[in-house]
């Protein structure tokens, strides 16, 4: 089976295909139709031949209507569940979008301002210097500005969300404060808990009733019980087993249903919402301007759509053309003449994109059933699905269970790092320079040395 890795480019290919369509498709021009859906239907189901994805839910928006959502392919794989528009799937970090719109609709209340300090809301937080404690603001969480990167080894040891929040000075800043963009699931973290704090309900009560409840979207979720109460949840698939020959991965690697994973009383909303192709197509109709019960104001969704962390690589969603920028849950840049607004999300054995073109009135969104481990979108949009991916060194993280358990049995050294030569180690370093040697960096499974190795990338994290 071609690596997991593509199916994240064959997602993006759609949506930057579409999006750079949605001038076409608003054209009132009858030389320029739009694509029917049986003709979308048939390249999807074509593209989730080649790549053997499960199933897939898809959701387009055009002209500020729902113009198609649909489910391709199975709810598991080895059984007759067929996806359709109404299928629950995990979106992963596309929940970020979620946790702003909950912040801005506390603003809208007056309960908080975007530049009040964090600590007259909660005491007790505290970063890594007074200074950063002191001066970080509510628009600073949602803006991947504050430097804390995402401590992901510590889910699994902590109770809730203060038990997170208060690990945090103990850990390295990846970055100093409001020094450039810095990927963080955890101040998304402190995002649900400063909601829960101000409103005095939980994250999850507070998004329905003032998010989900008036755009109709009556089986969004951010717990994991309901979900999978629910007849047509879709199971996440991930790959077990990878194996290497060289240092390139081989075909053939089993896809097979996986636990679902997320510690939903700390992570949410940096990812764990569960939703379906019908009702995010709701959600994209609310910040295209559309939905005629829009829960917040239109100044509330354009300050969440407008710049304010340049990112200056291309996106790992979406390769924008020069400098991008996070926005308030969202990525934002341009392609062409179209600005698009968008936010990517992988949880273990799920994968979700989410595109926008607001001046055009078009959105899309993706949701897949299948992991998706690599971070290069950009070199398989350049190649196109058809053309294959040079060998290249993977670059895995750590695996909460192998930290768990290294933290319990007291394997890792003083500083936190595995001793030397063990797995999972944060240091990088190679094995190997010579044709048909194995080249690992940061994996959580030491192949062993030879023309074949095993190893087992399975990844609890939100990207």
């Amino acid at each position: 089976m071609p690596s997991s890795r593509r199916l994240l480019a064959v997602l993006v290919v759609v949506q930057t295909a579409l999006l750079f369509a949605a001038p076409r498709m608003h054209a009132q021009s009858s030389a320029a139709p739009p694509p029917t859906t049986e003709e979308i239907d048939a390249w999807v189901e074509d593209a989730m031949a080649r790549w053997e994805v499960p199933g897939l839910g898809l959701a387009i928006v055009h002209e500020g209507e729902s113009y198609l959502s649909a489910g391709y392919g199975v709810r598991e794989l080895g059984r007759d569940t067929p996806m359709d528009g109404a299928t629950l799937f995990s979106i992963g970090s596309c929940s970020k979008a979620f946790g702003a719109a909950t912040i801005a609709s506390l603003v809208e209340e007056g309960k908080l301002r975007w530049d009040d300090r964090i600590t007259d809301h909660i005491p007790w937080f505290r970063l890594h210097d007074p200074w950063t404690t002191r001066e970080i603001r509510v628009r600073d969480i949602v803006t991947h500005r504050v430097g804390t990167g995402s401590n992901q080894p510590l889910r699994p040891l902590v109770t809730d969300r203060r038990d997170y929040l208060m690990r945090i000075p103990h850990t390295d800043p990846d970055h100093a404060f409001r020094d450039r963009y810095g990927y963080t699931n955890d101040m998304f973290v402190l995002t649900g808990h400063l909601v829960e704090t101000l409103s005095g309900t939980d994250w999850d009560s507070y998004a329905r009733e003032k998010l989900w409840s008036p755009l109709g979207m009556t089986t969004t979720t951010a717990r994991m019980a309901p979900a999978n109460a629910s007849p047509n949840h879709a199971e996440p698939h991930a790959i077990i087993e990878r194996r290497f020959i060289g240092n390139a991965a081989t075909t053939g690697m089993p896809l097979e249903p996986v636990p679902w994973q997320y510690v939903e009383n700390v992570t949410v909303p940096s990812g764990g919402v569960i939703t379906s192709a019908d009702e995010i197509t709701e959600w994209m109709r609310f910040h295209l301007g559309s939905h005629p019960d829009p829960p917040l104001s239109r100044s509330s969704v354009e300050l969440m759509h407008a710049p304010h962390t340049v990112i200056r690589n291309p996106s790992s969603w979406m390769p924008f053309e020069g400098p991008g920028a996070y926005a308030m849950g969202w990525s934002t840049g341009r392609f062409g003449d179209v600005t698009g607004v968008g936010h990517g999300g992988n949880a273990l054995g799920f994968n979700c994109s989410i595109a926008l073109a607001p001046e055009q009135g078009f959105g899309l969104a993706a949701l897949a059933v299948q992991q998706v481990e690599g971070r290069a979108v950009q070199p398989g949009l350049q190649r196109g699905p058809g053309r294959p991916r040079p060998a290249r060194r993977g670059r895995w993280r750590v695996s909460w269970a192998r930290r768990n358990s290294e933290a319990a049995t007291g394997t890792r050294n003083s500083n936190g790092a595995s001793p030397r030569g063990t797995a999972g180690s944060s240091r990088r370093r190679r094995r190997g320079g010579r044709p048909g040697s194995t080249r690992v960096r940061r994996c959580r499974s030491r192949p062993t040395p030879g023309p074949t190795a095993t190893a087992t990338p399975v990844n609890c994290a939100f990207g």
